[in-house]
């Protein structure tokens, strides 16, 4: 009985990490969108002044 619960317990903290380890990398991602838009837009804008 004992040692199903220490397995339980196991799995419940290997899921609460799994979901921060996801969080965290959501996050990230949404940060590399940014930084590529603001990128795409520099860009777009220097080949405007060039053009001009």
């Amino acid at each position: 009985m004992l040692a199903g619960n220490r397995q339980q317990w196991e799995n419940i903290s290997l899921s609460k990490v799994d979901r921060h380890f996801i969080y965290q990398l959501y996050q990230f991602y949404k940060c590399l969108l940014q930084i590529g838009r603001v990128l795409l837009r520099s860009q777009e804008s220097g080949v405007r002044s060039q053009n001009e």
